[in-house]
């Protein structure tokens, strides 16, 4: 436990630092965060609030898990590796002085090439994954299992993005999840994995002490992409993958959110929510960003407590 507070503080040192940094060099270079119209009117005054924060996020997570000793070059990897996709389109997207970056199916499309090769780089691949209860294990077999971690990691990567539209949401509710998974990683005797997500918890909460609302710095896809899909391949690693999905059912929802809304307005012309993801439908039934943050956070707390509960079941 000693070693997991230390990883989780100095990831937190560094990443208050490297925030603090960011945001007046962000500044210094007029690089900020463009505003998508379709967002709701009272976002407009977080135009130009200095984005690209995940790289706080990424560099003191990895300084941190290195400098603990950490020797699964994977893990870093994974999060270096989607913090690229997401750098991309943050870059084209500050470039084009626009809030689109990348094109949809290029994303994906990146995404799902580097989880392929994150897949093919394991020595040890088990196509069974766990589930608490009864029911124990399933042995998805070597054609299902790299599609379901496909659409983990990719599902994921994206549902952290969806996620991340309100100031300290993404990065709230990331602390929670990254840390509830690194005290499932230590019950499991992972000690790479346990350092790894220890320091992306702390990482993630020294970038929220300058993004809580009334935020100062975004993280961007920068950040959003890489956490999700560095959860994610924890989670594969751990073999923990359900355990995992049910302590993301906050990004599960924002994601299922836009899935309905899309499908029911193509099929029916309706709409389900007021706007999509989810926390833009409360935002427009009159709760505040700051309580809907702050909702949010405790729903994942709650979740990430009965994760971890089933977790020591298996």
């Amino acid at each position: 436990m000693p070693f997991l507070l230390k990883s989780s503080l100095l990831a937190f040192a560094i990443s208050c630092l490297l925030s603090y940094l960011l945001i007046h060099f962000f500044r210094g270079m007029g690089v900020g965060q463009r505003i998508s119209m379709d967002a709701p009117e009272r976002h407009r005054k977080k135009e130009n609030t200095p984005t690209m924060g995940g790289i706080a996020i990424v560099i003191s997570t990895c300084l941190a898990y290195i400098l603990m000793g950490g020797k699964n070059s994977l893990l870093p990897l994974s999060l270096l590796g989607f913090a690229l996709i997401g750098f991309i389109d943050d870059f084209l997207s500050i470039r084009r002085g626009k809030s689109l970056g990348l094109k949809a199916r290029h994303k994906l499309l990146f995404q799902a090439m580097f989880s392929l090769l994150l897949l093919f780089s394991l020595k040890d691949f088990s196509t069974i994954i766990y589930f608490p209860g009864p029911l124990r294990y399933w042995d998805l077999g070597y054609f299902f299992y790299p599609l379901f971690a496909l659409l983990l990691l990719v599902g994921f990567s994206n549902g952290v993005n969806l996620t991340d539209g309100l100031d300290g949401l993404a990065g709230g509710c990331s602390a929670i999840v990254a840390a509830g998974m690194a005290m499932v990683a230590l019950s499991l005797a992972e000690q790479d994995n346990s350092l790894f997500l220890a320091g992306l918890s702390g990482a993630c909460l020294g970038f929220l002490w300058f993004n809580l609302y009334p935020a100062k710095l975004i993280m961007g896809d920068t950040g959003s992409l890489a956490l999700g899909g560095s959860l994610a391949f924890s989670s594969i690693l751990l073999k923990t993958e359900i355990v995992f999905i049910f302590m993301g059912l906050v990004f599960l929802a924002e994601t299922a959110s836009v899935i309905i809304q899309v499908i029911s307005f193509k099929t029916s012309g309706k709409r389900v929510f007021k706007m999509t993801p989810l926390h833009h439908h409360f935002e427009l039934s009159g709760w505040e960003e700051p309580l809907i943050t702050t909702r949010f956070w405790l729903a994942t707390l709650v979740i990430t407590l009965i994760g971890y509960w089933l977790a020591l079941l298996r």
